[in-house]
């Protein structure tokens, strides 16, 4: 009987404490996906305009992890509901798929994805994105969606003109009364 050959960049999991340890170099194929989804207050629905990146991450299965996120269901951390933009029309796109690859190497790439395509949704790994939308924010925005449909969208939207708007006046009220132009 002939002895297979190990592969050099197969490691084997060392035991610690009666348990089987990881090792550090992963043979399974890992994907860095990212989520593109509709802006929610986007009221013409222009194909460039109205979409921005979503949602960024990584996985090891695809398809459990697509439902997760848009179904909901049983996951890693027991069974959650749909995310809140799942609603938003999300296309799925794969940014990388990495064979051989190390925890580091991925969790990098990861995060180089995720703050260079400035993804709106990712919560941990984005905090210094302007655009970012909390978690709280995105619930909320939702509800209002599942209650009210595009009226919440156009209400949104109008109000945050009209505060503009009388921004502007007023501004303007006390320029011409500091000066009196």
């Amino acid at each position: 009987m002939s002895r297979r050959k190990r592969s050099p960049f197969r490691r084997p999991a060392r035991k610690r404490n009666g348990r089987v340890r990881r090792s550090w170099w992963v043979r399974t194929t890992e994907e860095i996906y990212v989520y593109r989804t509709r802006k929610p207050r986007a009221p013409l629905g222009l194909p460039f305009i109205s979409r921005h990146f979503g949602y960024g991450g990584r996985t090891s299965d695809p398809a459990r992890r697509h439902h997760e996120h848009t179904v909901g269901g049983k996951g890693r951390w027991g069974n959650r509901p749909a995310q809140p933009w799942s609603d938003l029309e999300p296309t799925r796109h794969v940014v990388f798929k990495l064979k051989s690859r190390t925890e580091f190497m991925t969790h990098l790439l990861e995060v180089l994805v995720i703050r260079g395509l400035l993804c709106v949704y990712n919560d941990k790994l984005n905090r210094g994105n302007p655009r970012r939308i909390s978690l709280t924010r995105a619930r909320w925005q939702r509800v209002l969606r599942d209650k009210y449909g595009r009226a919440a969208m156009w209400g949104e939207l109008i109000g945050r003109y009209l505060i503009i708007l009388s921004t502007v006046v007023l501004s303007y009220l006390i320029y011409r009364w500091m000066f009196g132009a």
